[in-house]
């Protein structure tokens, strides 16, 4: 994801971990030279040339190699943009969860156009589920499926009869006053729409017979066309003067401008109605802009098709399978300008369960329950700590802490008790040799087996002259099997500097004669350096137990 992110050029000198924070993306302007992002935090952020201000940064000259942060839409739940423009200009409109509208960049609908370099709010009658824009022309759907337009209107784009420029912002009416639209989208100038009946309607420049119909060069009221009645089609995405249609069995229909092979028919010659695409079936998803004349389709098994123009001067007569993962990546790799052909929003990629659970030790939004030590708490899950731990299972009992009980107080050092709950979520544990010891003795209480093993490898790589007569005692008083192995082994080969420590001299009689027994099994017990003769470990004469 981030390396499809870097390919577009606004966000080639943007550092990873801001990248990484991004939730969703729109690359847009006449060279795909502007961008805007929104963090996981729902801040939007812009950067890019600032053509007509449409940075949203309060100015129209200053350009933004990094990322800067839109306050107007500080906390405002954007869902998603969508761009118009040409040289002459650029704009931007953002939609938000609450269905509110904002533009900015060049005023589109007044007669002498000013650049707004600040968002400002709409007031559009009814809340808005998206938006879409052709060069100088908007249209928005509501919740409720009306359709609402706005900007220029000179080749009937805005469908408002003989209205060609209006500021304000009036319901398409016409054949769709009876209609429940679900899916609008703009070319340079013209607008097509899909019904929930499955129908298309369709307004605008005819040009290129982009309406679907020769009958008319263009229309300012909203047509439908009658060639696709005996299909039902459930998505539309207009280029600059083609249209691609998606069936809800997964045909692809297309019609229009085909100059640059963007409809992928094997011929350069434009259409006039909705013609079948052959070469593609079982599609899932459409791709294409007002901007550029490339096209992309994705089917159902996730493969990737290019129609169309590709690096700006070749083409794909035909629709070209391509190695890309997603129809972003077309946008991103092989389109003239590269842009986003709608918000690029970031997957959630599923981890592994073992890194979801370990991520949520101490998370305090997620927890049931607070273990407390020293005054200081860790967020946990009973049903984690649970499943982890058999002292917890029972620790955590009904009867013992109730369900409706968030704290519990623990006797031990907070780092202690931090680093075995974390081991229980993360299943490794990473502590010093002296951690290990404290840890080997909470193991040894709550019979965590893996926990003892791992404390008593760790303890054993550090035994030295100097610790092991300290240690031989502890790995009596936690049954450490192991390490009462590697601390004899240690003490029989270095037995000479051993017994001159003065921890040693203060043993008491019970761990001698546990010493001396385990020397006596030792195989290492007979050595070149000196000899030892060990008496019986009888505790009467424990005081002869060790002669030079």
């Amino acid at each position: 994801m981030i390396d499809c992110f870097s390919r577009w050029p606004p966000l080639l000198f943007v550092d990873k971990i801001t990248l990484s924070t991004i939730r969703l993306l729109y690359v847009f302007g006449c060279t795909g030279s502007e961008a805007l992002l929104i963090t996981n935090d729902d801040e939007v952020l812009s950067c890019g040339l600032n053509n007509s201000g449409c940075l949203g940064q309060g100015n129209n000259k200053e350009l933004s190699a990094i990322p800067k942060s839109i306050d107007v839409l500080r906390g405002k739940n954007v869902r998603g943009f969508s761009y118009g423009g040409n040289s002459s200009g650029i704009f931007v409109v953002a939609y938000t969860e609450t269905g509110c509208v904002y533009q900015w960049g060049k005023d589109i609908g007044k007669e002498i156009p000013m650049d707004i370099c600040v968002p400002q709010l709409l007031h559009i009658p009814k809340k808005i589920a998206v938006v879409a824009c052709g060069v100088e022309h908007c249209l928005a759907l509501s919740v409720d499926g009306e359709v609402y337009s706005w900007g220029y209107g000179d080749f009937g784009q805005l469908g408002q009869a003989l209205l060609t420029r209006y500021v304000g912002f009036l319901r398409v009416g016409g054949v769709l006053l009876d209609v429940c639209v679900i899916n609008i989208s703009c070319g340079s100038d013209f607008s097509i729409v899909v019904g929930d009946n499955g129908r298309v309607y369709a307004w605008g420049n005819n040009n290129c017979r982009q309406l679907g119909s020769s009958a008319c060069t263009s229309s300012h009221s909203p047509v439908k066309i009658n060639s696709l009645d005996d299909v039902r089609i459930k998505e539309v995405a207009c280029g600059k003067a083609h249209v691609l249609a998606m069936t809800d069995e997964g045909e692809l229909y297309v019609w229009g401008s085909n100059a640059r092979f963007q409809l992928g028919l094997g011929s350069s010659e434009k259409l006039f109605t909705p013609t079948k695409n052959e070469y593609v079936e079982k599609i899932v998803g459409i791709a294409a802009s007002f901007c550029c004349d490339t096209s992309a389709v994705m089917t159902e098994n996730s493969e990737i098709f290019i129609l169309g123009a590709m690096y700006g001067d070749k083409f794909c007569p035909i629709p070209k399978s391509s190695p890309y993962k997603s129809l972003h990546e077309v946008f991103a790799y092989m389109t003239t300008p590269r842009i986003t052909y709608k918000p690029f929003i970031r997957q959630l990629e599923w981890e592994p369960i073992n890194v979801a659970v370990e991520k949520a030790f101490d998370d305090e939004e997620t927890s049931d329950l607070i273990i407390r030590a020293e005054g200081k708490d860790i967020h946990v899950h009973r049903a984690i700590s649970r499943l982890r731990s058999n002292y917890f299972r029972l620790f955590l009992q009904d009867h013992w802490v109730g369900n409706d009980q968030t704290i519990v107080d623990v006797d031990r050092k907070y780092v202690v008790i931090y680093s075995y709950l974390q081991y229980l979520y993360a299943g490794k544990l990473k502590v010093d040799a002296w951690l290990a010891l404290e840890l080997l003795e909470l193991a040894e209480e709550y019979q965590d087996l893996a926990v003892k093993k791992f404390c008593e490898n760790q303890i054993k790589l550090c035994i030295c002259t100097d610790n092991v007569a300290s240690l031989f005692p502890l790995a009596l008083n936690f049954n450490a099997l192991e390490l009462q192995k590697s601390c004899i082994s240690f003490a029989v080969k270095h037995i000479n500097s051993v017994v001159q420590t003065k921890t040693f001299t203060e043993w008491d009689k019970d761990t001698m004669k546990e010493f001396i027994l385990q020397c006596q099994k030792s195989e290492l017990f007979r050595t070149d350096n000196a000899i030892f003769i060990l008496a019986s470990p009888d505790e009467n004469n424990i005081e002869q137990r060790i002669s030079f």
